[in-house]
């Protein structure tokens, strides 16, 4: 990718009269410059004229504003991400603030820029998602694009049924995702290793190598889980066959139980494996073991209990159990 050419301006040094301007103007003006000040960009000195071009070292407008001085204006919504890029896509710029300068090449394969290059303007651009002109730190609890804030942020347009129509997609996947396990670990509990949209769907566009496949997505966090399914009979390419969200959901994840086994809901083993098949006999039989296992643990660690309270060392038992209640833990540890 050839890297676009940053906005031709002139540079202030003493002074802004971008800033000085818009300041003793009312309304939209002096709203842009109030959250500019609070930007990142304000601290790093990226001024207006960084993006919109003009000369901000003289006071008549129409010398600031001058084809000569490189005047860009408003930029096109079409135009935002490559205006994004001519900084934030070059490494021995973004180097000092460790920044990924791969954000633009990314965004240019998602379904976000391949509508706007065809001239689709609703869509999300850098611009919409990273505050506006009030551009904050990621690790900022007031930005956007923060952990906790990033499900609502998606959801001002996935969640807008008029904005959504001419794409014939759903508009409850934040109503949905609030109530999952994922939800409430996020936005309830605060949970910041919980997945939001952006872990699960890519940041600023193309997912890594194998993401089209939803165990690879949901694998990237549940490792113990994934390594289980792929020597699994699920694991298979046929037409119809089961996938992570076949049997825990989509955006409504919901908290996996024993109850899953035997129950006669849609995602429940006898939606798909009636109860007189062979495999509804397998399903018993994992059912059964599995329910006699955690009794098993549950009277090994009240009898561990009982056994601290006698004041004996039982540490080394503990870290059985706890092994126990993770799937692979134990084998992974013995082959580090």
């Amino acid at each position: 990718l050839v890297i676009p050419t940053p906005v031709a301006r002139v540079q202030a040094t003493t002074r802004d009269t971008c800033v000085e301007c818009h300041t003793r103007e009312a309304g939209k003006s002096l709203e842009i410059v109030a959250e500019w000040k609070t930007s990142i960009h304000s601290d790093r000195n990226v001024t207006c004229a960084d993006c919109h071009g003009g000369n901000a070292t003289v006071d008549k407008k129409e010398d600031a504003h001058s084809a000569k001085a490189g005047y860009v204006g408003k930029p096109k919504t079409v135009d935002v991400p490559a205006l994004c890029a001519s900084c934030h896509a070059r490494v021995e710029l973004m180097r000092q603030y460790d920044l990924p300068t791969d954000q633009w090449a990314k965004y240019l394969t998602s379904t976000h820029g391949e509508k706007l290059a065809q001239g689709d303007t609703n869509v999300a651009t850098c611009f919409v998602c990273h505050d506006r002109h009030g551009t904050k730190k990621t690790q900022d609890p007031s930005s956007q694009v923060y952990a906790l804030n990033v499900p609502g942020m998606c959801a001002s347009c996935h969640a807008n049924v008029e904005l959504m129509k001419p794409y014939k997609i759903p508009t409850n996947q934040y109503q949905l995702y609030a109530q999952s396990v994922h939800g409430i670990a996020l936005l309830q509990k605060q949970n910041m290793r919980a997945p939001s949209c952006a872990v699960c769907h890519g940041t600023h566009g193309a997912a890594p190598p194998g993401f089209e496949e939803v165990a690879n997505v949901c694998g990237s966090c549940h490792t113990a889980t994934q390594d289980y399914y792929l020597k699994s009979k699920h694991a298979s390419d046929k037409a119809g066959t089961p996938k992570c969200v076949t049997c825990h959901g989509r955006y409504d994840v919901g908290v996996p139980s024993e109850a899953m086994f035997t129950g006669a809901g849609e995602r429940d083993c006898t939606a798909c494996h009636a109860n007189t098949t062979p495999p509804a006999k397998a399903v018993q039989d994992l059912s059964d073991q599995l329910t006699a296992s955690d009794k098993m643990l549950h009277d090994a660690e009240a009898a561990l209990k009982r056994a601290a309270n006698s004041a004996l060392i039982v540490a080394p038992e503990e870290l059985t159990l706890r092994e126990a209640r993770v799937p692979g833990e134990h084998l992974r540890r013995h082959e580090a």
